[in-house]
């Protein structure tokens, strides 16, 4: 069995002594479980630093380099994450983790704002 110290997710050779997070990771099913849920963070959290849209070759190039996750989990996360939205060249939604291809889009969904305490008492009731 491998196993190395560093974090999960897509920074997962990144280590740092000062660090207490890291832990040992090991390659087994927990590893990959807590290697995907780590992965709902860092997969926004990257495409928000392109800007909230990034193109899937650049998000593979920015990734492939620093992450030995599976590229079926990243692409799952992409699916399942309900802040993320994968968007083919004809503009269509991509809904099978399995589809997801080089020329597709990445995005964040845009978030809907929804301030009830801004409702008067004769909307509250409609909601």
């Amino acid at each position: 069995m491998q196993a190395h110290f560093g974090r999960s997710g897509l920074h997962m050779l990144s280590y740092d002594p000062r660090d207490d997070a890291n832990a040992l990771y090991l390659f087994d099913v927990s590893g990959r479980d807590a290697a995907k849920q780590q992965l709902y963070d860092d997969v926004p959290r990257l495409v928000t630093d392109f800007g909230d849209v990034v193109s899937m070759s650049q998000f593979y190039g920015s990734i492939y380099n620093m992450t030995p996750a599976h590229m079926d989990e990243i692409h799952a996360v992409m699916i399942e994450n309900p802040d993320l939205e994968v968007i083919t060249e004809q503009g269509g939604e991509r809904r099978k983790a399995s589809s997801i291809i080089a020329s597709d889009t990445l995005k964040m969904k845009r978030q809907r704002s929804f301030f009830p305490m801004f409702l008067n008492d004769s909307d509250k009731k409609k909601v």
